[in-house]
């Protein structure tokens, strides 16, 4: 019995869950929740737009949430 990774359909290989690809897609979007929650709860005086300059925030938004929070 075949049985294919749920994500994109491929045939698996023994013993595995997803294929390949979409395992280390799915370990870097986790990899990256984990990542985004430490600097949250480590660095609570800073906004997200702050933390995550590489999320792409249009150049308005940038400009209007650049400070620390409580000023």
């Amino acid at each position: 019995m075949e049985r294919y990774c749920p994500d994109c359909g491929e045939v698996l290989a023994a013993g595995h869950a997803r294929c390949r690809p979409c395992f280390r897609r799915f370990e870097a979007e986790y990899q990256r929740k984990t990542e985004r929650d430490w600097m949250r709860r480590n660095f609570p005086e800073f906004r997200p737009r702050d933390l995550f300059p590489e999320d792409g925030w249009e150049q308005t938004e940038i400009k209007t949430t650049s400070m620390k929070e409580g000023e």
